[in-house]
């Protein structure tokens, strides 16, 4: 479970000073004079059913720690930083693992805060001791970034460490904003603000395999913040993108030559890459009794479908074929069930895209005399020209 306010996204505290315990008159430490590898601290016992332990964090301007909360006799412990003026900076239940809450606080000035300790699924619930767990980090957190229609962009992110996005939006304008895994195995979140605070819309798994997509219109014009962070304590890569819909230029067909290498790229912004027959290529192949599209990648799962531009639109006729390798895919395509015949040929369309759970990017590919030998390893993609 992942917990955060949107006040407090790129606030959340850091530490330097030492735990005052609630009800006891036990001395400051400072955790300057802390060993580098960290200090855990008795938190006291938590009482069954409702009630909390509470403690005071003195908190020094440029210093940060990693606060995780360690209970014993498996009970779901939620932990609670709040402000001297009960605002509530950051809230997390699972993010160590193990029913282990954490929180990772940075300051830019010296102040006091409030660690409280409760049960996460509230009343009823066991207790048990617990302890408190200080690592120092250089951990800083992410700074707002203006969104650009179009522009990508990059960096790390975490439950703990999400990443805002400001946009100057018009009421009426459709955008759509994606964050992606970049390979990182992040497990993508969204969430958009509008310009009165309250959440819009959000997003877990939409993009595909772990990636978020949201499409919103937006209500009124102001300032929006995306939120974009990640499933889980640990900092991981993304991509993000976002792109106002009413400036999308519709993506142009890439042509196809017949016995050629081709090279194409997917991306978060183009998940599919539409191919077209050169008109060249269509006296070579009708004399084909059939013909192969190979697609090949580069550390990812392709697929590859073929259809006909209608007057009703596109029309798909066959779906992708058989991997060679897990990087390759070939289909296959009968030109006696098109009759050869030219009109047809001249509507063929080559759809590429990535398998399921599958990070697209580079790859070549191929329309090929279905007798051609399979490639077994993957090809590097010609140099465009």
């Amino acid at each position: 479970m992942r917990i955060y306010p949107r006040s407090c996204l790129y606030c959340l505290l850091s530490v330097s000073a030492g735990l005052l315990f609630a009800g006891a008159a036990s001395a400051q430490t400072s955790i300057d004079r802390l060993p580098q590898a960290g200090r855990i601290v008795d938190g006291g016992t938590l009482e069954p059913g409702s009630g909390s332990l509470e403690h005071t964090l003195r908190l020094e301007a440029g210093k940060a720690v990693e606060i995780t909360v360690l209970a014993s006799g498996g009970f779901d412990p939620l932990l609670t930083v709040t402000a001297a003026d009960g605002t509530q900076m950051a809230q997390d239940d699972d993010g160590a693992g193990n029913l282990n809450p954490m929180a990772v606080l940075f300051s830019e000035t010296a102040q006091t805060v409030t660690l409280s300790i409760s049960h996460s699924g509230g009343e009823g619930q066991a207790g048990g001791p617990v302890r408190i767990l200080l690592m120092p980090t250089d951990y800083r957190p992410n700074t707002p970034r203006a969104i650009t229609s179009g522009a990508e962009q990059k960096g790390l992110v975490s439950s703990n460490n999400p990443q805002v996005f400001t946009l100057a939006g018009e009421a009426g304008q459709e955008w759509e904003m994606l964050l992606a895994a970049d390979a990182s195995g992040l497990d993508a979140y969204l969430e958009v603000f509008g310009p009165d605070g309250e959440s819009l819309a959000e997003d877990d798994d939409s993009g595909g395999s772990l990636n978020s997509r949201l499409v919103v219109t937006l209500p009124a014009t102001g300032e929006y913040e995306v939120h974009a962070s990640g499933l889980g304590a640990q900092n991981a890569a993304y991509q993000f993108v976002a792109r106002d819909m009413a400036a999308v230029e519709p993506a142009a067909a890439q042509v196809l030559t017949f016995g050629e290498r081709a090279a194409g790229k997917l991306g978060p912004l183009a998940p599919v890459q539409t191919w077209r027959l050169s008109p060249d290529s269509l006296p070579g192949m009708a004399a084909e009794g059939a013909l192969l599209v190979r697609v090949t990648a580069v550390g990812w799962t392709p697929m590859v479908e073929a259809g006909f531009d209608t007057p009703f639109g596109y029309a798909m006729a066959l779906a992708s074929g058989e991997s060679l390798d897990g990087s390759s895919a070939d289909l296959m395509l009968p030109l006696s069930d098109v009759q050869a015949a030219g009109p047809w040929l001249e509507r063929l369309v080559v759809q590429v895209s990535a398998a399921g759970g599958s990070t697209p990017g580079e790859y070549v590919v191929e329309l090929v005399p279905a007798t051609a030998e399979p490639v077994a390893t993957p090809l590097p993609p010609p140099t465009a020209g």
